[in-house]
């Protein structure tokens, strides 16, 4: 919303495209399954007081010390969005910033379920090919990109063990284990958007000003 309403003029195409598909979709489901949206809302506020519906922050650290860090996030994020609210969306910073956007989603949303992982997946294809940029940096660069490989690599080993082991243990034991290649899951979601964030935070102050950037 901030970067489509920076440049109104040229950009109100896309907002506009947005909204009528959104009325399109919209209006069709509501006349195939009439009332579906208003009691699917009060599923939402149901679901919330029968379900652990926190973020992931929340999950890792314990009430109310995950309010902060999501707000500096949030805050975070909106500050280097708007700082680049005029890039354009063939640059390679507007591809990190979009990056930032999803990563930080998944660890302030208030639902820490698996399937919000598929949105870091910009951002782990970005930091694997800026990996090499990302390790000369600096140090905290190195600790952060070393450590999200290793987080990432204990899902793949964890689970490809397991799975050998499935050909000559009980199932009953490897099924004791299932959780074993997710105790990652969160850590990694947190330190990815950590990443991301110092890439913006760098890409934003300290790159020169080119076209699109004024």
């Amino acid at each position: 919303m901030i970067w489509t309403l920076a440049d109104w003029r040229r950009r109100y195409r896309w907002a506009a495209s947005f909204l009528f598909t959104m009325a399109i979709l919209c209006a069709a489901s509501e006349w195939y399954l009439p009332h579906w949206i208003p009691r699917f809302l009060q599923a939402v506020q149901r679901y919330r007081s029968y379900n652990d519906a926190v973020s992931i922050l929340d999950k890792l650290l314990p009430a109310p010390w995950g309010a902060m860090p999501r707000a500096l996030a949030v805050a975070a994020t909106v500050y280097i969005v708007w700082k680049n609210r005029r890039l354009t969306e063939g640059t390679p910073a507007f591809a990190t910033m979009v990056s930032l956007t999803l990563a930080v989603t998944v660890i302030v949303t208030p639902s820490y379920a698996l399937y919000n992982q598929v949105l870091l997946l910009p951002a782990l294809l970005m930091l694997g090919r800026d990996r090499q940029l990302l390790w000369n940096r600096n140090r905290i660069s190195r600790v952060l990109l070393g450590l999200a490989a290793g987080l990432l690599l204990w899902q793949w080993a964890t689970s490809i063990v397991l799975a050998g082991l499935s050909f000559v243990l009980p199932l009953r034991t490897i099924e004791t284990a299932w959780a074993v290649p997710l105790w990652t899951i969160h850590f990694l979601a947190v330190v990815v958007a950590a990443l991301v964030l110092m890439m913006s935070y760098q890409k934003t102050f300290t790159a020169p000003a080119g076209p699109g950037t004024s």
